[in-house]
């Protein structure tokens, strides 16, 4: 089977700008008990308000910084380019503040809102580690478009020589056929049953009940919610194969949609 690489596609346009303003639009509109979460990265204080901060981070950016850098012609090369700013952003705010802190956490709740916003519009993008973007060998693209696959063309027949019947088998990437990539081509992305069963072998409990499709139905769980710091239990209620995603009724009475098995969910079985 051979493979040949995608054209590539990294370059921005006026139709990404867009999608990476609804992006960014997502985590500046975050709340958590009808607390603004964004507030204080909106702008960075001056110099002279924080000299210290200065001192310590080389790079300063909110919010207006990244949004600013969006309007202007030739802000960003790429998504990537973008991610690598909202994480520079991120990463700022958790070098110089307290782990226990909450402007920590908020740090880490919106890189939350970031990435799901990211896997929706972009589908199987990356989105750059914690602390990752001071080091500039990380700061590049990782090369994660999927190559194209030639379909192989396999013919055999009972009988050998002319004349015999012959039957033609195409032979392709696996894919489940359920889930919205199998079902719109178009999309040319990764199969999501895949992609989970992928995380399950490779150890994400998240992923590994997510695996169990509607059979998970029942199954109690504990989910992470960084703004908090706490584990909130709850039970899988439903199942959608379109989107590879689980209906979570909580204890508290509230009802999410997630995909457990994306890297980023902290998911575990509760224990009653």
């Amino acid at each position: 089977e051979e493979e040949e690489e995608e054209e590539d596609t990294r370059a921005m346009t006026p139709a990404k700008v867009e999608k990476c303003r609804a992006i960014l639009q997502k985590a500046r509109e975050l709340k958590v008990k009808g607390r603004l979460v964004s507030e204080l990265f909106e702008l960075l204080p001056t110099r002279k308000q924080m000299p210290d901060y200065y001192r310590e981070i080389a790079n300063p950016v909110d919010f207006k910084s990244i949004s600013a850098s969006l309007k202007k012609a030739g802000g960003y090369a790429s998504v990537w380019d973008f991610l690598i700013s909202v994480e520079l952003m991120f990463s700022n705010a958790q070098v110089y503040n307290e782990k226990d802190s909450q402007i920590f956490k908020d740090a880490e709740a919106m890189r939350k809102a970031i990435r799901a916003a990211l896997e929706k519009t972009f589908p199987g993008h990356p989105y750059p580690e914690p602390m990752s973007v001071y080091e500039q060998d990380q700061c590049v693209e990782p090369d994660w478009r999927p190559k194209k696959k030639k379909l192989t063309v396999v013919m055999s027949g009972k009988n050998s020589g002319k004349g015999a019947a012959l039957k033609v088998t195409m032979q392709g990437a696996a894919r489940c056929g359920n889930c919205i990539n199998c079902l719109e081509r178009s999309r040319k992305q990764r199969c999501l049953d895949a992609q989970m069963r992928q995380n399950a072998q490779e150890g994400h409990e998240g992923a590994q009940i997510a695996s169990e499709g509607k059979n998970a139905s029942g199954v109690r769980i504990e989910i992470y919610w960084p703004p908090e710091d706490i584990f909130y239990k709850g039970k899988i209620v439903g199942f959608d194969p379109k989107m590879c995603a689980h209906e979570i009724q909580y204890d508290n009475g509230d009802v999410e949609t997630m995909e457990l098995w994306r890297k980023e969910e902290q998911v575990k079985r509760a224990k009653n």
